[in-house]
């Protein structure tokens, strides 16, 4: 019981020392309610690019990307997220969970790839609800024969069977924008991504791996609790 206690006031003195030393300027979210929903202090990307030291290239793309998702929802229909911008909003907010997981932890070493994986775990989205929305301008396009592509890498490199442009379109966004996607990504990632879905998940067998669980886990968080 002694070492739950040493625990839970050690990530509450982590909360606490990021509130006081929080650099953002304002509001990172679209939705201003978003930081009424919790206590815990909420970045922007920008802390997130500083943390994982990413290029000022990868940054200069990644912020190109994300850009795209402030006109779109994090869900089609009555579901979460589901205004203009939705999508931007829920993706930090993954992001922030998911970080917040990860700092609580002991081991430290993937915090890299935690940040990269939920930053990138929605990227699919983008040009199916562009497309469905009809968005006339936009930067970001998967054809159907570029997710297709991603498809049989899937079942060539993972042995995994099915279909979720979600999923496709999202590694296809990551090899076709992010200039340095071979060394910022590895397979470890890329099943995070096919897998962030966990039990309804489209691809068989279903063999989630810990970084899988973790967006996951961030990602209904903000989904399913928030609903953002």
């Amino acid at each position: 019981m002694e070492e739950k206690k040493n625990s839970s006031t050690s990530l509450m003195e982590f909360i606490s020392s990021h509130q006081q030393n929080q650099e953002t300027s304002g509001d990172p979210f679209i939705n201003k309610d978003i930081t009424k929903l919790v206590v815990i202090p909420l970045y922007d990307f920008n802390f997130f690019f500083d943390t994982v030291e990413v290029d000022e290239t990868t940054r200069k793309e990644l912020i190109i990307i994300l850009n795209e998702m402030k006109s779109l929802p994090a869900a089609l229909g009555n579901f979460h997220g589901a205004y203009p911008g939705g999508l931007f909003d829920h993706t930090l907010l993954v992001v922030n969970y998911a970080y917040y997981i990860c700092k609580s932890l002991k081991d430290q070493s993937w915090l890299k790839k935690v940040i990269l994986t939920a930053i990138c775990h929605d990227f699919g989205k983008i040009s199916y609800y562009s497309t469905k929305l009809k968005v006339r301008e936009r930067r970001i396009k998967i054809s159907f024969d570029e997710a297709d592509l991603i498809r049989s890498e899937i079942w060539e490199k993972f042995n995994l069977t099915g279909k979720d442009r979600h999923v496709e379109n999202a590694i296809a966004v990551i090899k076709k924008y992010l200039s340095e996607h071979k060394s910022l990504f590895d397979n470890e990632m890329y099943i995070g991504i096919i897998f962030h879905h966990g039990s309804w998940s489209k691809y068989l067998p279903q063999e989630m791996n810990e970084l899988a669980s973790l967006i996951h886990v961030a990602d209904m968080i903000a989904s399913q609790v928030l609903k953002i």
